[in-house]
């Protein structure tokens, strides 16, 4: 076993990548990430990764969730709906607001840069290591990715 120190944002970068294949598909009329599916010994080491991290992000879920919550009812103490304001406008005059908001986004990204420490079996590692490498060669990661990428690369000591 082994003790990592990871951002809960890396986190939440390997739960997506061991947990989706990187395609969409439609689902309901929707694109929605397609399932990993996995051999049973990885999917074993999935089950592990997830048991490790599924607290520390759903914690981190709830708290984003608080936050934006609370900016979304101060906005509207601040800012009444015209009575001739349509409710897509006033939506949209919203959420402008809150991807302005420098206190929201300061609080968001220092939750999402608190670093955790799990443990994790070699196996659990190597699985996440090879269905990282697959998943950056298939889907790939944004520009804004770059940070978590690179901390993930030295989280499972990958060579470059």
């Amino acid at each position: 076993m082994t003790n990592i120190k990871a951002s809960i944002n890396a986190l939440d970068t390997l739960k997506i990548i061991i947990t989706t294949s990187g395609d969409t598909e439609v689902k309901e009329g929707q694109d929605i990430a397609s399932p990993l599916r996995l051999n049973a010994i990885e999917s074993s080491q999935r089950r592990h990764f997830l048991k490790a991290t599924d607290d520390i992000l759903e914690k981190r879920s709830d708290t984003r969730t608080d936050l934006v919550e609370k900016a979304k009812e101060t906005f509207k103490k601040e800012n009444k709906q015209k009575k001739d304001e349509p409710d897509p406008v006033y939506d949209k005059k919203m959420i402008n607001s809150l991807n302005t908001n420098k206190e929201l986004l300061d609080e968001l990204q220092k939750l999402g840069d608190e670093v955790k420490e799990i443990e994790l079996s070699d196996k659990t590692i190597e699985v996440l290591k090879k269905y990282f490498i697959s998943y950056g060669d298939k889907a790939g990661f944004s520009t804004g990715d770059d940070e978590v990428v690179i901390e993930v690369v030295d989280i499972l000591g990958i060579e470059e």
